[in-house]
């Protein structure tokens, strides 16, 4: 199949097997629903991984919870059942990323007291957020001060040195 773009024809790519059926980009502009934009951008970045990559998902909201409870391998029967974890989540209004990050930091070793533990088993987090940390109460919740959430990830991440990519649907110095 082909399509015109920019006056000429080019080849239109097959549809991905592991793409949702409908699944498009959501909308970015103001109308956008921010989770289902961000939903869709963790959909596309573990539908990138390498087979030979070990994944795992952490949500949160007011508390964190983990997909698995090891990491796992990006072979194609993982991804999908990631992809169909991913689509029973619902969004909520906190952003307790504080215990999101302990969590993911414990759930790596970096708290771990067993001596054989090195260094961590984990080397990269990508936090997905749409704003400022809150704390984890529910049902309300006040905001966090950044510098003392990022002052406690400085002290966790400090002997082990992973990688924190953050992707903000909003505004948020914090995740900068």
């Amino acid at each position: 199949k082909k399509e015109m773009k920019d006056g000429a024809w080019v080849p239109v790519p097959a549809p991905d097997p592991a793409e949702p059926k409908g699944a498009k980009a959501p909308s970015t502009s103001i109308g956008g629903a921010r989770f289902e934009v961000a939903r869709h951008e963790l959909h596309m970045a573990i539908r990138s991984l390498p087979a030979s990559t070990e994944f795992n998902i952490l949500a949160f909201n007011h508390g964190a919870t983990l997909w698995e409870r090891r990491m796992r391998s990006a072979n194609k029967e993982n991804k999908d059942l990631a992809y169909r974890w991913m689509h029973d989540l619902k969004a909520s209004g906190s952003a307790y990323v504080e215990g999101a990050l302990r969590l993911a930091f414990r759930t790596a070793g970096a708290f771990s007291d067993d001596a054989e533990i090195t260094s961590p088993l984990i080397d990269t987090l990508v936090v997905f957020s749409a704003g400022q940390p809150t704390d984890n109460s529910f049902p309300t919740h006040r905001p966090m001060e950044p510098a003392d959430v990022l002052g406690h990830v400085a002290d966790w991440n400090g002997p082990h040195g992973l990688v924190i990519h953050t992707v903000c649907f909003g505004e948020s110095e914090f995740l900068q």
